[in-house]
C-alpha cells in the first residue's frame, strides 16, 4: 500500500523545537512559556519528527492486517488518508 508522497522524505530529526528532514527544516514548534508547556512542546516535536516512519509503518501494515482486523485497519487507513491529504 506504500504510495508516493510529496512530503520531505524521512527520517526526520528533532532538535529542540525544530524538526529537520533531508537537511531542511520541515517544522518549528512555538516555544514554551511554562515548564508544563516545555514538556508538551518537546513531545509535539518528537511526534512530528516520527511522522514519516509512522506513515510508512501504517502503509506497510494495512495490507497485512486487513484480512484479520478490519476495524483496526480502518482506523489505520483513516490516519493514512489524513497524513496524505485524502479524505478520512
Amino acid at each position: 500500500m506504500t504510495s508516493n508522497t510529496d512530503h520531505t522524505p524521512g527520517p526526520w530529526t528533532c532538535d529542540g523545537i525544530e524538526v529537520y528532514g533531508s537537511g531542511i527544516q520541515v517544522a518549528s514548534i512555538f516555544p514554551a512559556v511554562t515548564a508544563d508547556e516545555e514538556m508538551m512542546v518537546e513531545a509535539n516535536a518528537n511526534l512530528i519528527a516520527a511522522a514519516p516512519e509512522l506513515l510508512a509503518a501504517l502503509q506497510d501494515l494495512v495490507p497485512r492486517c486487513m484480512p484479520h482486523c478490519a476495524m483496526g485497519c480502518s482506523r489505520a487507513m483513516d490516519a493514512i488518508a489524513l497524513a496524505t491529504g485524502g479524505a478520512a
